[in-house]
């Protein structure tokens, strides 16, 4: 969170935020954080942009505080779930478009956040007015499904062969889903995509699902700045991304501030 603090108050300078506004909202009191999913009523406007404050939650523009939380899991995952409100996305939105893949990002770091607290966080289905945008994602979807079949094959027993299978029902759903959001404009998977390596051994298995994971995260996050400021696949990119976060996390891909951006 000093990362993003530390990313975010340069950004909004240089988009011409006043330094006296930051300071404002820094000073600003927070409210407590009831929001634990992107349907759901936020008592906090204090974090991204898109919540209506400079800063992210903690409301500082400073180095964040180092003291111990008493909060607990639970606690800290309504914490970070707190940007995630109804008007999150909507509010994305209406930010500039140079500036969307970085709020967008943040935000699927808070839903990332509080998945892996315990405490998913959710979001509409999502609507589309350009189906051919969903057709668009779905290839990079589809050559990490069958990097995994990969995964899976050279991942015969153990922990690593359970969450190779978890893995690949994951990405194989969210293939669905945008086949579906796509409809007439999804074209049919390739028979096969390339590999970065050959995979013949369990750890060029782990190799390739954390390579691929990590591409798959920095695919999405640039695709934030593609729809032109269409709520729905805004909000369901958010979520992939967060998605996708959790997945690598799984795959020993250290978590990110930004997931996806460099």
């Amino acid at each position: 969170h000093r990362r993003q603090v530390a990313v975010l108050e340069s950004e909004l300078l240089r988009l011409g935020v006043p330094r006296k506004v930051l300071d404002a909202a820094a000073a600003a009191p927070t409210a407590p954080a009831t929001g634990t999913a992107f349907g759901s009523t936020s008592g906090s406007t204090s974090g991204t942009a898109t919540g209506g404050s400079a800063t992210p939650s903690g409301g500082s523009t400073g180095t964040a505080s180092t003291a111990p939380s008493v909060k607990g899991t639970k606690g800290l995952a309504a914490d970070e779930a707190s940007d995630l409100g109804p008007t999150a996305i909507a509010s994305l939105a209406t930010v500039p478009p140079t500036a969307t893949p970085l709020v967008g990002s943040l935000l699927s770091q808070r839903a990332a956040a509080a998945t892996l607290l315990g405490a998913p966080a959710t979001g509409p289905e999502p609507t589309w007015s350009a189906p051919s945008l969903a057709s668009s994602y779905l290839d990079s979807t589809r050559a990490a499904v069958y990097a995994f079949e990969v995964v899976a094959a050279q991942s015969p027993t153990g922990a690593q062969h359970t969450l190779a299978l978890a893995t690949l029902a994951a990405l194989e759903s969210r293939a669905q889903e945008q086949e579906s959001l796509a409809g007439t404009s999804a074209g049919p998977p390739d028979l096969g995509y390339p590999l970065p390596f050959r995979v013949t051994t369990a750890g060029a298995a782990r190799k390739l699902a954390a390579q691929v994971l990590t591409e798959l995260r920095a695919s999405i996050a640039r695709d934030l700045g593609s729809t032109d400021g269409d709520v729905g696949p805004l909000g369901a990119l958010v979520e992939w991304l967060a998605d996708t976060e959790v997945l690598a996390s799984q795959w020993g891909v250290k978590l990110s501030a930004f997931p996806g951006l460099a």
